[in-house]
């Protein structure tokens, strides 16, 4: 590693050109694969969108709604199912969060000669981690950019009362809450920050009550909307169904945190690991915290906190807090070049060159592990029964989850479940053959769906392959018998509706 790696003493040009080379080098594994994680739920779910149907009436997920209309409004703009527009888009949008964060730094930091830092940082932990939780366009990414313009908004000039930065800085972050809830995290930091510092800041009430409004202005508009046109039985149905969800986590296992926990940390440990010195320092310093300090050390530990909400540990979720981390970061790295009368650690010298080669390893893993993946099997003469027995405007209800099936047909999904696991309840991991409590207000729902427009065609299991098949469930046994027999086409039961 070149010598020069050890000090951070670089231009800003140098630094965010760097950053620049390595957003676009390690961004190169995503073009060899079509999906990652979550990306072809969230296509699906845009498609369906872009028929004319209506979010949460005619597609229903437990996530916010930005990230669907996020999806259709690339493929609107490039091209239906465009995936790799999706991906440069996310490109830019990671480019543009680094940016932001350098702002930020030097918001927090005006004394600091390197806000740049902070870029190069953010891009090289935003690669350091497997792909599939790392490089997906997911709801972390997208809702980091909107959570670091609010916060810069909130902390500029000192934290200086400036209502129309304050009531812009929390629509910002209410906007991010639209892409993923736990955006709500930089609210808690900075509410924080404000009850903390008693005898610093002014008009506390006032600044709690300009961000909060703006926070909930955007989902006061998405909540009129339904209103207006008659929807807001959806919506309903929608806080039950996320009720649901949220209550029907697997039991909590200490292997299972500590391992998701590793997977997460495994390319950023040496950007936590700066963190928690940072944030160690300025608790055992004897002079008072300042007002930004307290602010950064709430902003990573409410920021981290979203990775326990809902006790799935999902490593994906940690993605939220890499730019909380990446300001205790800097601070660290920067701290430990200006204090010349002691002598810098092994680790503080090397830490920058250590993520470095962290985000080239890990682009070299990815790269690997995506090129000789082998893609799914097609389905040719499923393709062409599809083609031959419906149109383009017919529904297909996907009773298995193979997505891909519906990617080859060029059909939407049926109803408004993609997936049904909160309908029929999740499979106990611990016995296979046993199924949880599903959600039963939305069998009613989702019965009025089928009646409504019934789905041209049903792709189940083949006969005995599936413990939980269609015709389980007697209220779908009876509606079964408007089509014809199972067919199995590519290893896949179709049902053809009787016209």
């Amino acid at each position: 590693m070149p010598a020069a790696m050890t000090i951070p003493e670089y231009s800003s040009r140098k630094l965010i050109a760097f950053a620049a080379v390595a957003l676009v080098v390690c961004s190169a594994p995503v073009f060899e694969t079509r999906f990652l994680n979550d990306m072809d739920f969230y296509a699906l779910v845009a498609d369906k969108l872009l028929s004319g149907r209506l979010l949460y009436r005619d597609a229903m997920d437990t996530k916010p709604p930005l990230v669907f209309l996020h999806y259709a409004l690339i493929f609107k703009l490039f091209g239906l199912d465009t995936l790799a527009a999706v991906k440069v888009v996310t490109m830019a949008w990671l480019g543009a969060s680094a940016l932001v964060l350098r702002a930020l730094r030097r918001a927090l930091s005006p004394t600091y000669p390197m806000p740049a830092l902070a870029t190069l940082l953010f891009v090289l932990a935003s690669f350091s981690g497997w792909g599939e939780d790392f490089l997906s366009s997911n709801t972390e990414i997208l809702a980091n950019l909107f959570i670091l313009v609010g916060v810069w908004l909130l902390v500029l000039r000192d934290f200086a009362y400036r209502p129309i930065c304050l009531l812009a800085g929390g629509c910002s972050i209410g906007m991010a809450c639209l892409y993923r809830y736990q955006s709500a995290a930089a609210l808690v930091a900075y509410a924080g920050t404000i009850g903390l510092c008693r005898q610093v800041l002014d008009g506390k009430l006032t600044r709690l009550l300009l961000v909060v409004a703006g926070a909930v202005a955007p989902s006061l508009l998405v909540v009129a909307y339904y209103a207006r046109i008659g929807a807001l039985a959806e919506l309903r149905l929608l806080l039950a169904y996320q009720a649901h969800y949220a209550c029907d986590a697997d039991a909590l296992s200490l292997g299972m945190l500590l391992g998701r926990a590793l997977t997460a940390l495994a390319g950023l440990w040496p950007l936590a690991l700066l963190a928690g010195c940072q944030i160690a320092f300025i608790l055992k310093r004897p002079a008072p915290a300042s007002r930004t300090e307290v602010f950064q050390v709430l902003f990573a530990v409410s920021s981290v906190s979203t990775f326990f909400v809902g006790k799935r540990f999902f490593p994906h979720y940690f993605i939220q807090a890499i730019p909380a981390l990446v300001l205790l970061a800097t601070e660290r790295l920067e701290s430990s070049c200006r204090n010349r009368a002691e002598p810098r650690s092994w680790f503080a010298a090397h830490a920058l060159a250590i993520q470095v080669a962290l985000a080239v390893a890990f682009t070299a893993i990815n790269g690997i592990y995506y090129w000789t993946r082998k893609a799914p099997p097609v389905h040719p003469s499923l393709v062409a029964f599809v083609e031959a027995n419906s149109t383009p405007a017919d529904e297909v209800l996907l009773w298995i989850w193979q997505p891909q099936l519906l990617f080859e047909t060029k059909r939407v999904f049926a109803s408004r479940l993609l997936v049904n696991e909160i309908l029929i309840g999740r499979m106990d991991p611990l016995e296979p053959r046993r199924r949880r409590e599903g959600l039963a207000e939305l069998w009613p729902a989702y019965l009025r769906d089928l009646e409504a427009a019934p789905p041209k065609l049903i792709f189940d299991a083949p006969p005995g392959r599936s413990v939980w098949p269609f015709e389980a469930f007697p209220p779908l046994a009876a509606f079964l018998t408007r089509y014809q027999t199972c067919q199995v086409i590519d290893d896949v039961c179709v049902y053809l509706r009787r016209d």
